[in-house]
């Protein structure tokens, strides 16, 4: 199902529903364990040339916080100047995977979190699919 918000198309499942809060849309699926949260306010971060290095500086900045581990289960996908990657991090017994998507000059950053031992990976892979969709209209 297509959906705009905030002059941003998504493409989500029906299960989805999305709350926009000024330059943040918070989602939860109907019967979800997690939050994510998709950000606009970086949408004109990324000067001089894009790269994935570029994105990846400001979605670590995004989450980080005390007590942040190091990103693992690091993706980075290059096509031309449009770069889509991200990767998964701790706070202590909480989860975090923040993912980047950024297409003609203009970012997205979306973050996942949960409690580590209710992590479901069908949930989080369908937040990867919801945000590879992203597009500014």
């Amino acid at each position: 199902m297509g959906i705009l918000i905030n002059g941003l198309k998504l493409e989500a499942a029906r299960e989805w529903i999305f709350h926009p809060m000024g330059q943040m849309i918070i989602a939860r699926r109907d019967s979800g364990i997690g939050t994510f949260q998709i950000s606009l306010a970086f949408r004109h971060d990324v000067s001089g040339k894009p790269s994935s290095e570029a994105c990846v500086a400001i979605a670590r900045e995004f989450v980080a916080r005390e007590g942040v581990s190091e990103p693992f289960d690091t993706i980075e996908i290059a096509n031309g100047n449009s770069f889509f990657g991200g990767f998964s991090y701790t706070i202590g017994k909480d989860f975090g995977r923040v993912w980047y998507n950024l297409s003609l000059g203009q970012l997205v950053l979306a973050v996942y979190n949960c409690s580590s031992e209710k992590k479901q990976i069908s949930e989080i892979n369908e937040c990867e699919q919801i945000i590879k969709s992203a597009q500014f209209k």
